[in-house]
């Protein structure tokens, strides 16, 4: 039972026994409750993950970033199937500077079509990877470098930032 009703669902522990594993403790309370909004990773620049893969989502974490202290710098990249334009116009003020990327996926959108949708400065890079030392290298004491728009440029940052180099896949992290 939550606050929205009664949850019901059905569970592969053979197929995905981790998410088995962290539904299971999650709904017992064996497992800690961790805030959806994002992963932030400490340090300079700080770098906020969320995969805010829709205009909905992109207007959340918009929310979330107008009550900080620092500026966002975005690292963009969105599937085809997405609303780039509803992202960016959710996610875009001025003064805020993108850094556009596609992820290593065959229906992503191309880092020129993700830079043509945001309506100040915006700059496309050649990969996920690229985008985010760009961003990193540019940020200037008062920005956050938040990577967003898809699962998938949100597991290849974190990949990155984990030092994960061994995948021939797209993974999620």
């Amino acid at each position: 039972e939550t606050s929205s009703g009664r949850f019901v669902c059905r569970l592969f522990p053979d197929q995905c026994p981790i998410t088995v594993g962290n539904f299971g403790g999650l709904a017992t309370g064996e497992s800690p409750w961790t805030d959806p909004r994002g992963k932030r990773v400490e340090g300079r620049p700080p770098i906020l993950i969320d995969v805010a893969h829709n205009p909905h989502g992109a207007a959340s974490l918009a929310a979330h970033l107008a009550g900080g202290r620092l500026r966002p710098r975005f690292v963009l990249g969105t599937l085809a199937t997405k609303d780039v334009e509803g992202i960016a116009r959710a996610l875009w003020a001025e003064g805020r500077v993108l850094h556009a990327c596609a992820p290593a996926m065959p229906n992503a959108h191309s880092a020129e079509r993700v830079a043509s949708a945001w309506p100040g400065s915006a700059f496309a890079h050649a990969s996920v990877v690229e985008a985010l030392a760009a961003a990193r290298t540019a940020a200037k004491p008062d920005e956050l470098v938040v990577v967003t728009g898809s699962h998938y440029t949100v597991a290849e940052a974190r990949a990155e930032l984990l030092g994960i180099t061994d995948v021939d896949r797209p993974i999620a992290l």
